[in-house]
């Protein structure tokens, strides 16, 4: 009988990670700053996981690494997540303190520490069987897979290792002890013999132990009660013994299994630690991983964890979960992870199965008889079951092919394997290549082509109407093929194709190559930040077909730029660093390659019951008052200046103020100008009366400094609000007013503290107003605060009159130094700079016709013109000899920015020329067509 020896070994902790799908579109970053946690995934208590950025040198010796303050508690220790140097993992720590305190408030105050680059709870992951009875006498799926006539090519796989990341092993089960692998260099002697921290592993380790309350790791990966059996149950999948006269056989007919148990001893449905798991599997000579488990959580220390094992040379084989949805689960959609879906006898997609892009292939997984505990057989179904045979088949394939990489053997398995879309329908696509076939896989020699690179023709494809070219890399995986060609589709109903088909010709094993071009059209009505699916197939004339999928953002409204020292985003509703609310869709304001910002919004009005704006509120996160009039685009850049302009408005708004605001970000080259941008709001009055009264600014939320402790302050004498750390400060970030004949407003908060209107997180219009409205409100907040101070503040102009019909300009200076003279300065060039911000200066002297955007045009292109007073305005379109070809407009155009689309559907491509004429002012510009 073995003993349960409870020997610790060193502390290592499981998380869940970020992912990077081929998924080359997504949208943008979401921010980790937690304002409100909700929905939360079950985690370990008293435990967070965390990363230093690779800039502190704290991997060799924890005593040199930063110190680490939390207001919410002062008892915690922290160490070392993992003994090793490798760069990936050796900025991982483990913070531990007590389990009433909450992990929500310790991760999110970690995540303010400028030297941290990720910290998440350490969650945990639910098996993915599911029971089912009665038992049969036998597998069906062995036929469905051609597996007996793979074993008269191939039998024994006896030297290869398969890492079981689960829950544990019946250890002396009779299909299953002679195909466990035991560490012999490290007995059963209380004595760590081969110095790999895991005192007495001989059978394997154990990352939970006896209880889920405690966790306490012991060296006993063996099970003692049934409830723990969905590990024996895969171990039996991936290898129990065959040709021994009873029992079960397996694909792999006798690979070798590690055992890694991690769950606890009375709670045998959930997976604790299984990402250390996995390391421990990696570091312990397993090349082929199994995971049948997973949730919903992407995170980035176990992308982390997957990238370790795939720079070992291991595979990780995943199932995709038990939901019946489309939502990736993890570590099965982790890129470089084989993921596996469930399909019944039939090929059917199991009922439970969940699906998708990310699935690589499907295995029989309903109805499936293996080892159970006490030297017992039963069924199981689910992905728990179609992963270890995928991890089975390839422990075959990889003893039969010993000259393949694991990422090739996965890439043959899925190039052989049987189509099954034709009877899944509802599916196609999206249960992997198809369904595993042993015998193809071991006798089929195929190609196996993917992308690599993908290179449009415009960085910034935001342009509805426009033409795009997309270039390929392309490498092929295995074997070598002639007369390839690929073919670009789409089921977006706002892309036509044009160019679809490319000629690739003869691909060599192992062989990249640059295709192209591919060309589409973004139609006219495609709607703003559109994710669009391509789908790309590479075939010949000898039967090979592949097909892969990938994402593009189209039609975004919003524009990342770095110019000196910034980095930052210029949206289409007017706020600045993110499109979004919560942090998303953006850069944020990234000074010296550190993110300073979390939200800066823009708030204007009258009263409380007239008031536009996107600033947190009350109900959901924040108000979207504003409406894309005119997206952003990049006006001008050279070597000097950047330009991005954009309009939008508040009409949709029924309480609005009914105005239309043409915004401007400037950036400048220069030794004085590498500290700040400066940002531009010139709003029109549509209306028919005048607005008194009138109030606008920025709402910024900055952060600064670790766990929150900034304050803000107000530089009357400048019309600068800043704000940093009040321990060591080192940045300094604000805002400044640059309309010096304009009263200013300048409202602190904290976020969070009572008596302030910020006290619950959110704003509703009537404290909105107070902050637009109530003058210079304090000089400063949060020195005085003992506690967390968490600071946001205020800063604009009122009240100002803005006559009918009429345009008023209100520009800002966003700043960011080392000191406060440093940004006082940067405000000081920011207002003499700002005399180039032609709608306050040069276009209030004289008109101006701007170029058409964009430029070649080709459906639609928009003009813009500023007048400095209302009047006729007659625009005219030439042909490239000076023939007038239509009147684009004529008629009278409020004073300010205006501005004109004019649709060229009817003109052929070419050159030609449209005129602007007001008053004495006459002028004309070229612009290209493009059909």
């Amino acid at each position: 009988m073995r003993l349960r020896l409870a020997i610790p070994g060193i502390l290592v902790l499981c998380m869940t990670a970020c992912y990077s799908l081929r998924n080359e579109g997504s949208i943008g970053m979401q921010s980790d700053k937690v304002h409100q946690v909700t929905g939360v995934p079950n985690h370990i208590p008293g435990v967070v996981i965390f990363k230093y950025r690779q800039k502190v040198n704290a991997a060799n010796n924890p005593g040199t690494m930063p110190s680490l303050e939390l207001n919410s508690t002062s008892t915690f220790t922290v160490e070392k997540a993992f003994n090793d140097t490798s760069s990936i993992l050796k900025n991982i720590f483990i913070i531990k303190f007590p389990n009433k305190v909450s992990v929500e408030m310790v991760a999110s105050e970690l995540r303010k520490n400028r030297n941290v680059e990720y910290c998440e709870p350490s969650y945990v992951h639910k098996v993915y069987s599911t029971p089912n009875d009665p038992l049969l006498s036998s597998n069906k799926y062995f036929q469905q897979v051609d597996a007996y006539r793979a074993w008269d090519l191939h039998k024994s796989s006896a030297k290869v290792i398969v890492g079981i990341v689960d829950t544990g092993c019946d250890l002396d089960h009779e299909d299953l002890s002679e195909n466990i692998l035991y560490n012999t260099a490290d007995p059963l002697n209380g004595i760590d013999d081969d110095d790999d921290g895991y005192t007495d592993n001989f059978y394997g380790w154990d990352f939970a132990g006896n209880n889920q309350n405690t966790l306490n790791e012991d060296n006993d990966p063996g099970i003692f009660s049934k409830e723990l059996e969905h590990g024996t149950h895969v171990s039996g999948l991936v290898s129990s013994v065959s040709d021994n006269a009873m029992g079960t056989a397996s694909l792999s007919l006798n690979a070798k299994m590690l055992i890694v148990k991690c769950a606890a001893d009375d709670n045998g449905l959930t997976i604790f630690r299984g990402y250390e798991g996995i390391k421990y599997a990696v570091d312990h000579g397993a090349k082929i991983i199994n995971c049948s488990w997973g949730n919903t959580v992407n995170s980035s220390f176990g992308n982390d964890i997957i990238k370790y094992a795939i720079s070992k040379g291991c595979l990780v084989v995943a199932a995709a979960g038990n939901d019946n949805l489309e939502t990736p689960q993890y570590p099965a959609a982790y890129e470089g992870v084989l993921a596996v879906s469930n399909v019944n006898n039939d090929d059917l997609k199991g009922t439970s199965s969940n699906y998708g892009r990310y699935i690589g292939i499907s295995a029989p997984g309903t109805n499936i008889l293996s080892t159970t505990y006490g030297n017992s057989y039963g069924l199981k179904s689910g992905t728990s079951m179609a992963s270890p045979i995928i991890s089975s088949a390839i422990a075959l394939l990889s003893s039969h092919f010993p000259s393949l990489t694991l990422e090739q053997i996965a890439e043959k398995l899925k190039v052989t394997s049987d189509h099954i879309d034709e009877i899944n329908t509802s599916y196609k696509g999206k249960l992997g290549v198809g369904r595993l076939n042993l015998y193809h896989a071991l006798t089929k020699t195929l190609p196996s082509i993917h992308y690599q690179t993908l290179k449009y023709s415009t960085d910034d494809i935001t342009v509805n109407g426009q033409t795009v070219s997309l270039e390929l890399g392309i490498k092929n995986f295995l074997a070598s093929t002639t007369n390839i060609r690929a073919t670009l589709s789409t089921d977006s109903p706002g892309i036509t194709l044009l160019d679809s088909i490319i000629f690739v010709g003869n691909l060599q094993s192992l062989e990249t190559k640059k295709i192209g071009s591919f060309k589409f059209k973004i139609d006219e009505e495609l709607s703003i930040n559109t994710i669009v699916e391509f789908k790309i197939t590479y075939s010949n004339d000898d039967g090979y077909s592949y097909s892969e999928y990938f994402n593009k953002l189209i039609n975004n409204d919003y524009l990342d730029y770095s110019f000196n020292k910034i980095t930052t985003t210029a949206t289409s509703n007017g706020r600045v660093g993110y499109r979004n609310t919560d942090a998303a869709l953006g850069k944020g304001f990234i000074y010296n390659s550190e993110n300073l910002l979390y939200e800066c919004s823009l708030i204007a009005g009258m009263s409380s019951s007239q008031l536009s704006n996107n600033t947190r509120n009350s109900s959901t996160f924040a108000d979207e008052d504003f409406q894309t009039k005119l997206k952003v685009h990049q006006q001008l850049k050279s070597d000097t200046i950047a330009i991005l302009s954009a309009s939008f408005d508040d009409l949709s708004n029924n309480n609005g103020l009914k105005i239309i605001i043409d915004q401007k970000h400037k950036a400048f080259k220069g030794i004085n100008a590498e500290n700040y941008i400066i940002v531009t709001y010139s709003v029109t009055n549509t209306n028919n009366f005048p607005l008194n009264n009138f109030y606008l600014g920025l709402f910024t939320d900055w952060d600064i400094s670790d766990n929150s402790n900034d304050l803000t302050k107000f530089d009357k004498t400048d019309k600068v609000a800043y704000a940093y750390a009040k321990k060591d400060p080192t940045v300094f970030a604000g805002v400044k007013l640059l309309n010096e004949n304009l009263f200013a407003n300048y409202y602190p908060l904290v976020d969070g503290m009572p008596g302030n209107p910020l006290s619950d997180s959110r704003l509703t219009k009537n404290e909105k107003f107070e902050l637009i409205s109530s003058g210079i409100k304090k000089s400063e907040l949060g020195e005085n605060i003992s506690e967390k101070s968490d600071i946001c503040s205020y800063l604009g102009y009122g009240p100002v009159l803005i006559k009918a019909k009429s345009t008023t300009s209100f520009s800002f200076a966003l700043l960011a130094g080392n000191s406060l003279e440093d940004i006082i300065a940067s405000g000081r060039n920011a207002s003499k700079k700002s005399v180039y911000d032609e709608v306050m200066s040069n276009s209030k002297i004289q008109p101006e016709l701007k170029t058409i955007f964009p430029n070649p045009v080709y459906n639609t292109g928009t003009i813009a013109f500023f007048i400095p007073e209302s009047g006729r305005v007659s625009l005219t379109l030439f042909d490239p000899l000076g023939k007038r070809l239509q009147t684009i407009s004529d008629q009278d155009y409020p004073q300010g920015l205006n501005h004109i689309d004019l649709k060229v559907a009817d003109l052929a491509s070419g050159m030609y020329f449209y005129e602007m004429k007001y008053k004495s002012y006459r002028k004309a510009l070229k612009m290209l067509v493009i059909k």
